[in-house]
């Protein structure tokens, strides 16, 4: 009878234990910053709003993402770690909006729509 010994088998181990690392791996980066969030910024009357300007900020790591309503009013952010997120909101002759505590889940995609109060402009001198 032929015995196989453990030196005989061990290349093939290694192997196998190297693929089920880079898979386990694969999977786990898969999972990290897939969610997105999103909405519309619009004025009291419904209309959207262009040109508003939105920074979301982590509340865990501090890491803010900038982006400026498009021509519908319409915003996305991308690619986000999950987690808790503030939300600011700011467009010249309109009060400035902030929402906090947005909870963000893994493969989620938030919406978070926000309606601008016009607001009374000021001038400082």
């Amino acid at each position: 009878m032929s015995r196989k010994t453990p030196q005989s088998q061990s290349p093939f181990r290694v192997w196998l234990l190297v693929l089920c690392l880079f898979a386990l791996c694969s999977l786990t980066l898969a999972q990290i910053g897939n969610a997105n969030l999103g909405g519309t910024v619009t004025d009291p009357s419904g209309a959207a709003l262009v040109g508003a300007e939105l920074t979301l900020t982590n509340a865990a790591t501090g890491f803010k993402a900038k982006f400026t309503s498009d021509d519908r009013g319409e915003y996305t952010f991308r690619n986000l770690t999950p987690g808790t997120y503030e939300l600011e909101v700011s467009k010249s002759g309109f009060e400035k909006y902030d929402q906090k505590n947005i909870g963000i889940t893994i493969n989620q995609s938030a919406r978070v729509d926000v309606p601008l109060r016009v607001g009374s402009q000021t001038e400082v001198v």
